[in-house]
């Protein structure tokens, strides 16, 4: 090989070199976990059985739980950031925590801006109302007043329900509290969310009519945090292979935090 040609050849051999290195540091996001030795995610308590403080005023739940369990199979802490449902998202992407973990539900307006693990739940939409209502059915709701938890997909079906007016509480429990109260007609949530509180807290509501749809819920990321992302799901993926999720759901149901 003549001399140029071979100097040539380095030369393009060491602008590939550079490309791959460039490649990987466009997405440092699993090294940077893991160089500092925890993942930050982010949740909203007041979504009890998911995310709640417990009477030693601890957050618990299964969204904490999930958390955790992914974090130790990423082989670091966990730090929990508790943090109002509305806005939650313009945080992750402010670089505030690393991710979301709060029964997300996906949807095409959140994918925009977020990119969506695999789902790790699914559950179904409810309404809610005070024992001793009229209410017959969910056209009964036509010109009466909804609540919703604010941020949340909620506030759609609230509409499409033909809600005179919908009031947005700061959590799903609140709102429930508020439909105790008679501050709203009816509370649209979800339904595992609903039948916990007001078993729990033993409330005189019940459910309204059948499910308004199915929803799946999954972490949210940063779209540039393609290989957090990755090693995200594939915690998931190996929790439901070897049951953790569904005794972890189990868990929930038997012991109710």
């Amino acid at each position: 090989m003549k001399k140029g040609k071979r100097l040539q050849f380095f030369m393009i051999a060491a602008a590939c070199l550079l490309v791959a290195g460039c490649s990987c540091d466009r997405d440092p996001s699993a090294r940077r976990v893991k160089q500092a030795g925890y993942i930050t995610i982010a949740t909203s308590a007041g979504f009890s059985p998911f995310s709640f403080y417990n009477d030693r005023r601890e957050l618990v739940g299964f969204d904490i739980d999930v958390a955790r369990e992914v974090a130790k199979r990423l082989g670091v802490d966990l730090k929990i950031v508790d943090t109002p449902w509305e806005g939650i998202l313009d945080g992750l992407n402010a670089r505030r925590y690393d991710g979301i973990l709060g029964s997300m539900t996906v949807t095409p307006e959140r994918q925009a801006v977020v990119s969506f693990s695999t789902p790790y739940y699914y559950s179904r939409t409810r309404v809610m109302v005070r024992m001793d209502s009229p209410f017959k059915s969910h056209v009964d709701l036509q010109g009466k007043r909804i609540g919703i938890a604010a941020g949340t997909t909620f506030e759609k079906d609230a509409g499409r329900l033909g809600a005179k007016s919908i009031r947005s509480y700061a959590t799903n429990d609140e709102a429930l509290l508020g439909l105790h109260r008679k501050e709203v007609d009816a509370v649209v949530t979800d339904e595992i969310v609903g039948t916990y509180t007001l078993t729990r807290k033993k409330l005189p509501i019940k459910v309204l009519g059948s499910p308004l749809g199915e929803e799946q819920m999954a972490a949210a990321f940063r779209k540039e945090d393609k290989v957090l992302l990755e090693q995200v799901n594939a915690a998931l993926k190996a929790m439901q292979k070897d049951g953790a999720l569904r005794r972890l759901m189990e868990r929930m149901a038997r012991e109710g935090y």
